[in-house]
């Protein structure tokens, strides 16, 4: 792309300057710009660029406006900018690239935004070194877009469409320190597909995953006030422990890798969870003797049992060769139709634990738990059960 200085340019440079100008000049029309380059001008710090649309213009260097509003960005670059307004509404990016450290960021005054086929261009696979991209505010979605190395994110609701992505980060929601006020996100990914390690962060009011596939989906210590769902999705491994939610519920996944460690056949590791319910249906792990791990939900240090416990915990219809429930805190535990190697119940707390149609064949350990009440158990030769120390009465 070749481009010319804005301040070459006297009749679009007086208008970016000057909206009354534009105005006055163009009425409703859009101004159109083409071919620019825009370097770090004190004329622009703080201005307001409303209807313009820019062609093939690259951004270099700060740019820092107060608003940005009714403006589409076309095939236009950003590398390595620091690119900001106080507030965008209204705003369009399509096809338009990113490269390196870049900040394209509209702050806590934007309303509506689109990024539509745009690459994150990120560059260093240290994240101390990622751009960011995205809005502190308002409705924002990422549509056939691709990228890497890059921290994409949104506030009030952010959607991810039909996406490719390398290592990346995408987060919804924020937390105000200064003021101690939560924002909490709608955050929906949607055909998304990621072969390096995609981290979901911070916190959201709902979190909804469909029609996706991973290498490595991390989403650890994510903060979900509603409901977390993950409907027909593939992926190696899942880091999902720490999180808190509403409700979390998985549909129709497959997980297909040999472990989330070299020591560990854990192919998602779900522990220390915290919701109301967990439920896991149509869960299935591609490979022999691989984990679904649970355990700990439903336990958090400095609060009481009953505060944090999970009140159901579901598996149905699944195929997890070892299931770990270990530790777990819960109200009640179903287990129905489910085909597995082992479970793990040791030093767990559960009022009711109900087997439905299950066969765990080989080894069950209730080592040290309590629970009040089994139902559905069956017993096969060559099972091992173990009950040292616990309350269980077979």
């Amino acid at each position: 792309m070749t481009a010319k200085n804005i301040d070459r340019m006297p009749h679009e440079f007086a208008m970016l300057t000057d909206p009354e100008l534009r105005r006055r000049t163009l009425g409703d029309q859009p101004l159109k710009i083409s071919g620019a380059d825009f370097i770090t001008l004190e004329a622009f710090y703080e201005a307001t660029w409303e209807n313009v649309h820019f062609y093939d213009c690259i951004f270099y260097g700060m740019t820092r406006l107060s608003l940005l509003k009714n403006c589409v960005f076309e095939r236009c670059q950003f590398p390595g900018s620091n690119f900001q307004g106080y507030g965008w509404d209204n705003v369009l990016f399509v096809r338009c690239d990113t490269l390196g450290e870049v900040n394209l960021m509209g702050g806590d005054e934007s309303k509506t935004v689109r990024f539509v086929e745009c690459d994150f261009g990120g560059t260093n696979e240290d994240p101390n070194h990622w751009g960011a991209v995205g809005t502190w505010a308002g409705d924002i979605s990422f549509e056939s877009c691709t990228g890497k190395f890059t921290s994409v994110f949104g506030r009030d609701a952010v959607s991810y469409k039909d996406c490719r992505f390398g290592s990346i980060d995408l987060s919804g929601g924020d937390y105000d320190h200064k003021t101690g006020t939560t924002y909490p996100g709608r955050m929906l990914l949607n055909n998304v597909k990621s072969d390096g390690r995609l981290r979901l962060g911070r916190r959201v009011s709902s979190l909804t995953v469909r029609n996706s596939a991973f290498a490595l989906l991390d989403m650890a210590q994510l903060q979900a006030t509603g409901a977390v769902r993950f409907e027909n999705v593939t992926a190696n491994g899942i880091a999902a422990n720490g999180i808190d939610a509403g409700s979390f519920t998985m549909s129709d996944v497959v997980l297909t890798g040999d472990g989330l460690h070299d020591w560990s056949r854990t192919v998602m590791d779900a522990g220390r969870m915290c919701a109301n319910a967990i439920v896991l249906e149509r869960v299935r792990c591609r490979l022999d003797k691989t984990a679904i791990a649970l355990s700990g939900a439903g336990v958090r240090e400095r609060l009481p049992r009953e505060a944090s416990i999970v009140s159901q915990i579901v598996l149905r219809e699944c195929q997890v060769p070892e299931i770990k429930l270990r530790s777990i805190n819960a109200h009640n535990v179903a287990i129905e139709k489910v085909d597995a190697q082992t479970a793990d119940f040791s030093e767990s707390t559960i009022g009711s634990l109900t087997l439905n149609g299950t066969g765990i064949v080989r080894k069950i350990d209730f080592t040290k738990a309590r629970i009040e009440q089994i139902s559905g158990l069956v017993r096969y030769t060559t099972q091992e059960i173990a009950t040292e120390g616990s309350n269980v009465r077979l």
